[in-house]
């Protein structure tokens, strides 16, 4: 008997040992917890949570806190866990139609480069983006989450030459060079 003790208290230390050594990792249980834990590592929000978007093995929180938009992915770690991956923050101007910004990622070496491109419509008469990308590809945008908007592209990001926004009737609001510089 003593013996089945000293094995069940065995276990359960190394049980143990093993759970604190994955939290002091910084993994946890759910994907919100994760996002939190990297908000407070860059000292950022709590932002509020617009839109999320699971994508090749982790999710994508698009949110707001104040007068910023921002990315934060959580990515599953260990089968069971989720870990807070990287915070892309992006500050909002009025004065602009819209702000964007892109961040590039690869899971691993060998993986091919994941870009997340988002950002910010100043006016919710803007029911359409399209951004022209240098090479002549046009992604057009007409799926916003309170004025906030996100799409995911495989593949090294690709300089924006021009930027146009148009209303629900196709007129035309406004037209960016690379730089968000109107040239209409």
């Amino acid at each position: 008997m003593h013996r089945k003790r000293k094995i069940v208290v065995n276990l359960a230390l190394i049980a143990a040992a093993l759970l604190t050594l994955l939290f002091l990792s910084g993994v946890h249980l759910t994907a919100d917890n994760a996002v939190r834990a990297a908000e407070r590592g860059m000292h950022y929000g709590p932002s509020q949570t617009v839109y999320t978007l699971d994508s090749q093995g982790g999710r994508y929180y698009l949110g707001r806190y104040g007068r910023y938009c921002s990315v934060i992915q959580a990515e599953r770690r260990y089968g069971l866990f989720w870990k807070g991956n990287g915070v892309s923050v992006l500050e909002r101007e009025e004065d602009k139609p819209v702000q964007w910004t892109y961040y590039g990622r690869r899971r691993a070496a060998d993986e091919p480069m994941r870009t997340t491109y988002y950002g910010v419509r100043a006016d919710s008469r803007t029911a359409e983006i399209r951004f022209r990308f240098h090479g002549g590809r046009t992604v057009t945008i007409t799926e916003f989450h309170d004025d906030l908007f996100l799409w995911q592209e495989e593949g090294d990001p690709q300089t924006v030459e021009e930027v146009e926004g148009f209303d629900r009737e196709g007129n035309q609001l406004f037209r960016l060079d690379s730089f968000g510089n109107g040239i209409l």
